[in-house]
């Protein structure tokens, strides 16, 4: 008999009773533990069923009798007993093995209390002589169903024997004779229960896993209370005396405008806003990208290059790696003809910096794994100017430096005007918005222009003045502790592409080690540090429900050819924790953004290969930034297209446009 509990296709619980006989647990049916004990008492059999999810919540447990009106916590045999007299107060004729386990798992989870209420009331308790039970015992135990024993593909992969049919009249009462009902039928239930198949262990590992993981899961209690933690400290960024302790610094980019791609005239000159010839520099990450953009009005043709950048350079000095920088973008200027021209252009530059102007910009803190030295506290557009005076044939302007975020809104504010906000989830995390200069205490610039300015945010430092400790796991302090720059960027570290995929190794290691996945298989990739990479989870949560072919690609990658259907799907379990997470920390974010501006409408660009590549992010980013903003306000996320790129071009675009648009203003006042 299979006393356990196996997951189907569409999230249900199949809980298998005896040879030959399963039970399929639907909405509108009862359990047989509420069954049992309701039918004696003459209540309604009828009980809700809760059903397991993408993200399985145990926030509610059914007890034996059905009801849902207790927390799912452990109870110990003490107190089962206690609130269970009436099953407690019967003793079974010997000795029954898994009756601490049916009480511990009672209030545990969903499955663990029908396998207990199961165990209790059917295999255990039972007063009811099998010459006593009646058709209706019978079939109400049996799920008041016909039998089928053809079973599906599909019923065969998940393990199921029998499938009810549609609800038939139910039998007669009267009673039945020994030897019409079987004595056997009871005498088998009692023997099976007594000798677990693996599917009853398989269920209790996944308990487990349950258990292990809830760390992960977040409330919506939990995700407003960092919605408002990340208000504090945009606020105490903004402000001019809070601003040296915030850990959400709150920059001016000194981005004001937003690009239009109009045509505009001015002194009987047309101009088209925007246009030209630009190049566009963007270091965020291990690669980094030349480009050559040329605008138009609503148009633009665009050619690029990646160049990598060498661990090597990635640790080395600072002056090592802006000449490589300098050295890549002479041979892209060459292949392009265009060494002899002077262009302007724009550099993304994806690591917090204090700007002091548009083409000053000083490093706060090196991330993502980049450690060079020299550079810190240093201006690096004038780092990048000199590294370009050692070179030949590189003749460039540079007009702006920004951030990706800055570069990832104004690409989107090109095609959609009302883009206010720019949001990164890749392997940084990062999010910039348009703020009215009148809050921005930090603003200590006197140029003319729009009262309003891009703050880029830097809230992938959110947490180092404790704010996220209350939901921090034993696998983030650890992630922390043996990264580059332990203590910082708490926030990016719970929601980026550089640490998802370690971030679930670290948890199916825990797993592995307790011996609830990848039993008797050998783990030692698995072991090695940032072997899990997040494209993985991916990959894996892209696969259809109950089918594992990512999942084992994955695992053959890993070593683990022989994992079982299992292991894929508490594999996906795991993977589903980490995302999820990420996607509602980062929509807390965003929600906290836009109800600070308040703004009706708002298109809100993202980037990032986390949001581009994984299936549900977009989908879990809609659903719960819709639930966290404010009544009357209207969002929606739009992939920017090549922001860091196109975004730095159209900034130094805009930058060049204002700046003719100044001197036309000048010649025109000097004229009258």
């Amino acid at each position: 008999m299979v006393l356990g509990c196996c997951r189907s296709r569409n999230g249900l619980w199949k809980v298998p009773h005896g040879p030959g006989e399963n039970e399929f647990h639907s909405n509108t049916r009862a359990t047989d533990d509420a069954v049992s004990s309701n039918l004696r008492s003459g209540q309604d059999p009828k009980v809700p069923v809760v059903k397991v999810g993408d993200v399985r919540s145990t926030q509610q447990s059914l007890d034996v009798n059905g009801n849902t009106d207790r927390p799912a916590v452990l109870k110990s045999d003490e107190n089962f007993a206690q609130e269970n007299p009436r099953v407690f107060n019967r003793q079974p004729s010997s000795p029954n093995p898994l009756l601490p386990l049916a009480s511990t798992l009672s209030f545990r989870t969903h499955s663990g209390a029908r396998i207990a209420g199961q165990i209790a009331e059917d295999l255990v308790f039972s007063d009811q002589k099998p010459s006593e039970m009646t058709d209706l015992d019978i079939s109400r135990r049996k799920k008041g169903s016909g039998w089928r024993t053809a079973r599906s593909e599909e019923e065969k992969q998940c393990g199921s024997d029998l499938v009810p049919l549609k609800e038939e009249t139910m039998p007669s009462t009267k009673p039945r004779l020994d030897q019409e009902i079987g004595l056997d039928y009871m005498q088998r239930k009692i023997n099976d229960a007594l000798n677990p198949s693996p599917q009853f262990y398989s269920c209790i590992n996944f308990v487990q896993i349950e258990d292990i993981c809830s760390p992960l899961i977040l409330s919506d209690e939990t995700i407003a209370e960092v919605r408002e933690g990340i208000l504090t400290a945009i606020k105490e960024g903004l402000g001019k005396s809070s601003n040296s302790t915030a850990s959400v610094k709150c920059f001016p980019t000194f981005v004001r405008d937003l690009p239009n791609g109009t045509v505009t005239t001015c002194s009987g000159i047309i101009f088209i806003s925007e246009t030209g010839k630009f190049l566009a520099l963007d270091l965020g990450g291990t690669n980094f990208r030349v480009l050559l953009i040329e605008l138009g009005p609503q148009r633009f043709s665009m050619e690029s290059k990646i160049f990598a950048v060498p661990k090597s350079v990635m640790l080395g000095s600072g002056e090592g790696l802006f000449d490589h920088i300098a050295d890549c973008l002479g041979t892209f200027m060459k292949e392009h003809g265009v060494e002899d021209e002077k262009l302007p252009l724009g550099f993304t530059f994806s690591f917090p910096c204090s700007q002091e102007g548009l083409t000053r910009a000083r490093l706060v803190t090196w991330t993502k794994g980049f450690n060079c030295a020299g550079v810190e506290g240093e201006d690096v557009v004038r780092l990048l100017r000199e590294a370009v005076a050692r070179k030949e044939h590189v003749n460039i302007d540079v007009l702006a430096v920004l951030n990706d975020t800055t570069g990832c809104l104004m690409s989107c504010a090109w095609k959609e005007r009302n883009t206010y906000i720019g949001v990164i989830i890749g392997t940084g995390t990062n999010a910039c918005y348009m703020e009215r200069l009148e809050n921005v205490e930090t603003w200590n610039s006197d140029e003319p222009g729009a009262p309003q300015v891009i703050i880029n945010t830097e809230w992938g430092a959110f947490g180092e003045n404790s704010e996220l400790d209350f939901i921090r796991t034993k696998w983030d302090n650890e992630i922390d502790s043996n990264s580059l720059n332990p203590g910082k960027h708490i926030y990016e570290k719970m929601i980026s592409g550089m640490y998802m995929g370690e971030l679930a190794r670290l948890v199916l290691v825990d797993l592995a080690e307790q011996g609830l996945i990848f039993q008797g298989l050998n783990c030692e990739e698995l072991m090695e540090k940032d072997r899990f990479y997040t494209k993985y989870i991916s990959e894996i949560e892209g696969d259809k429900k109950g089918d594992y072919h990512n999942a084992r690609l994955v695992l053959e990658e890993l070593g683990l050819d022989d994992a079982t259907n299992e292991d894929c799907e508490n594999m996906r379990y795991v993977c589903e924790c980490v995302s999820r997470r990420a996607a509602f920390l980062v929509s807390a974010g965003i929600a906290t953004l836009l109800n600070r501006m308040g703004r009706p409408s708002t298109m809100v660009a993202v980037d990032g290969s986390v949001y581009r590549f994984h299936p549900h992010v977009h989908n879990l980013m809609m659903m719960k930034i819709g639930e966290l903003v404010n009544p009357g306000i209207k969002f929606d996320l739009m992939l920017s297209e090549d922001g860091s790129g196109r975004g730095a071009a159209l900034v130094a675009a805009v930058a060049c446009r204002l700046a003719r648009e100044h001197e036309q203003g000048k010649q025109q006042a000097e004229a009258s």
